[in-house]
């Protein structure tokens, strides 16, 4: 006999196995959809350690956001650029996949 699983069974699920590209695909599209304009860097390697994922802007705003998967934090280096960020008057987040309902109210 099995259990069935709850809608929060689920979602909690796919969250914990949602990788951090797939996020940022998902982001990326709803952020375009909304009509922002995205810059992530596709190649960080020789890169300042630490900057955001994604810089979105749309009309007087700008937002930056690191993203994360379930359980992982942001290191000291980018915990440093959000604050910087933060600080300078920019919209900042950190997102995780459970964030995704809060990710299309931010972008709409």
């Amino acid at each position: 006999m099995t259990k069935e699983m709850t809608l929060a069974e689920y979602q909690e699920m796919v969250w914990r196995e949602m990788t951090e590209a797939q996020l940022q695909s998902r982001v990326v599209a709803e952020a375009k959809r909304c009509g922002w304009m995205v810059y992530h860097t596709r190649y960080s390697m020789k890169s300042v350690a630490g900057y955001p994922d994604l810089h979105l802007v749309r009309g007087e705003r700008s937002v930056f956001a690191e993203l994360k998967r379930m359980g992982k934090s942001p290191t000291s280096a980018q915990a440093a650029w959000l604050e910087a960020l933060r600080g300078s008057g920019h919209e900042v987040y950190v997102w995780r996949p459970c964030d995704l309902p809060e990710i299309e109210r931010v972008l709409s």
